[in-house]
């Protein structure tokens, strides 16, 4: 959008030039009812999904890290076990988020434990 270049087909973005600009409290900001992302690096694959005031994180194939970003800015608390209806949401989310691609396959690792940078 701020280059001018056409949206690509079957994109399913969400554009935050209004953020950017600092104009988005006088304009209707869409928003996904979640973000999601992946990291590739360090051998196994981590996947996080951000919805509303919780973040989930996980190592692909180990358990879900639930974080209350609003009251734990720093996410040093997990509350996955005190929240399984959110841990629930996030797992669906996991499982239908992604599309399959050959050059990043999710590779999977164990402990759940998120790498700190």
């Amino acid at each position: 959008e701020l280059s001018g270049a056409a949206v690509p087909p079957g994109c399913d973005s969400i554009s935050f030039v209004p953020t950017l600009e600092g104009s988005a409290a006088g304009h209707k900001q869409q928003v996904h009812e979640f973000l999601y992302w992946e990291f590739h690096e360090g051998g196994a694959s981590k996947q996080a999904v951000r919805m509303g005031r919780w973040k989930g994180i996980r190592t692909y194939g180990g358990p879900l890290e639930l974080f209350d970003i609003e009251t734990d800015v720093g996410e040093t608390t997990n509350v996955a076990a005190k929240h399984p209806e959110i841990v629930q949401r996030i797992e669906s989310v996991l499982a239908t988020a992604r599309e399959e691609n050959e050059h990043w396959p999710l590779k999977q690792g164990g402990g759940g434990k998120k790498k700190r940078s």
